[in-house]
């Protein structure tokens, strides 16, 4: 399972988990990652059904807490992720990862003045890091400050050494902005090894 979920085979460390988690089913280390591989996987109601039984147990536990927010988030229940990951982030509030999570729960919701202060928070704590930026990003282009947005992009392009994601995101805003040439140049870049 160690090789196999950084190695992106989501599936293998699925059955990995299953078989652990029935071994030892008071395992949360086991339970967090067999969550975690089955909402890789798309199948965030099965991950769900891994942690709402054991909701009332480990209701404290922030970790637990984090995990639980972003299978919300990926069922579609941002109210219910923002609740979980506001628990998650007072436990935590030093964990930029829980705070970009709850800032995507208030994207979802289109509370967008609320994610811009958790993405400047998140960024306090890790400054520059790409994933924030990519998020925060894409946050301020839904709130129609697309300059902005792709200011904030091209500052994540530029910290992440080419990642793909970022690249196309940019490319994206530059085509809604209306800078085809631009927007082709950075999709070019991964959709030209394609054809």
């Amino acid at each position: 399972a160690e090789d196999s979920e950084p190695a992106g085979d989501y599936e293998a460390a699925v059955s990995f988990y299953q078989r652990a988690l029935k071994r030892n089913p008071d395992d949360l280390t086991m339970r967090l990652a067999l969550s975690r591989n089955l909402r890789h996987l798309g199948e965030a109601d099965e991950a769900g059904k891994v942690l709402s039984p054991e909701k009332d147990r480990y209701g404290e536990n922030a970790i637990f807490l984090l995990e639980f927010g972003k299978v919300e988030l990926a069922t579609g229940n941002a109210k219910s992720a923002v609740v979980i990951l506001k628990k998650a982030t007072e436990k935590m509030p030093d964990n930029w990862q829980a705070l970009t999570t709850l800032g995507i729960a208030y994207d979802m919701q289109e509370m967008y003045w609320r994610s811009a202060d958790i993405y400047q928070a998140a960024l306090m704590l890790s400054p520059n890091n790409p994933a924030i930026l990519n998020n925060f990003g894409m946050s301020q282009a839904q709130a129609g400050q697309l300059d902005d947005a792709i200011a904030t992009l091209k500052k994540a392009l530029a910290e992440s050494y080419g990642n793909t994601q970022i690249r196309q995101n940019l490319a994206l805003l530059y085509g809604i902005k209306g800078d085809n040439t631009k927007a082709e140049g950075l999709a070019r870049k991964d959709l030209g090894a394609l054809e």
